[in-house]
């Protein structure tokens, strides 16, 4: 089994995310009204009995609140999910309310980022295949977790005082999420010929597993960025060709209070990225 270790920090600065790159049954509320009727899934991401244990959980050391989870996408989705009870740094480990989306400085109710996930397209016997962990018009999910706690997010912290304090953490608040795109069967990987497949075939695993690790600081020097570390392993028995790693960023910008739609929301963002690290 291969390993790819992408070196390419992911730089989140001062609320703007400039360079491109973790649906609790329990714990989010589901996103838009199309999709808040699908209440309950046939299928784990593992094809067993056992539905998926996704969770959304909150950077808040630094100036930037920022929500990851592990099921293959970053952001709240202007605060559509709820942030998962308990947690290491959550105020209110005990309640359901919604997460931060990419907010920008605390309490100021400014958002800068709707969701973001991974465009991951590669070659398996010749032919090319594509997985995506969300996008924004067919509200298509296709990396989720596992069950139960091995599918759970974990934290650590370097801070000796923190509950999740580890000696093998990297910075104030670890957030470690770890998700697969092995789940084909509706409802997890919705197949909607007539609605969302260019070629009117279901999902095709790539059989990826993602090891996702993000990184915040609240020293003053660090505390206006996250850092996303992603380690992707061919899991299957097939070899994978030619891959193809994107980042689909819905970078919404504005209050809350705006309609995320109208004139103040959405329609007058104007986003982009910057290179700021580059390596090979």
């Amino acid at each position: 089994m291969k390993t790819v270790k992408l070196l390419t920090k992911l730089l989140l600065l001062s609320g703007i995310i400039l360079c491109g790159f973790s649906v609790s049954p329990s714990g989010a509320t589901m996103m838009r009204e199309d999709e808040r009727g699908k209440k309950e899934f046939l299928r784990s991401a593992k094809l067993t009995a056992e539905l998926p244990n996704a969770q959304q959980r909150v950077h808040r050391v630094g100036l930037m609140h920022f929500c990851v989870t592990n099921w293959g996408f970053f952001g709240s989705q202007g605060r559509d999910l709820n942030e998962s009870q308990g947690g290491c740094f959550n105020p209110n480990p005990d309640e359901d309310l919604p997460a931060p989306s990419c907010e920008y400085p605390p309490g100021s109710d400014l958002e800068y980022l709707f969701q973001g996930g991974l465009w991951i397209g590669a070659l398996v016997d010749d032919h090319p295949y594509v997985t995506v962990a969300c996008d924004g018009w067919q509200w298509i999910y296709e990396m989720w977790s596992d069950a139960g706690e091995n599918g759970a997010i974990r934290e650590r912290s370097i801070r000796p005082s923190a509950p999740c304090y580890s000696p093998d953490a990297i910075s104030e608040q670890d957030i470690i999420a770890v998700y697969t795109d092995t789940s084909a069967d509706i409802p997890l990987s919705p197949w909607k010929p007539e609605e969302v497949d260019w070629d009117g075939r279901k999902h095709f695993p790539l059989d990826l597993q993602v090891t996702q690790r993000s990184y915040s600081w609240s020293y003053e020097y660090a505390e206006d960025f996250v850092l996303i570390d992603l380690i992707l392993k061919n899991i299957g028995v097939k070899k994978i060709r030619e891959m193809y790693m994107g980042l689909y960023i819905d970078a919404d910008c504005g209050h809350i209070d705006e309609n995320p739609y109208g004139d103040y929301g959405a329609q007058d963002d104007i986003c982009g990225f910057q290179h700021v690290i580059t390596r090979p």
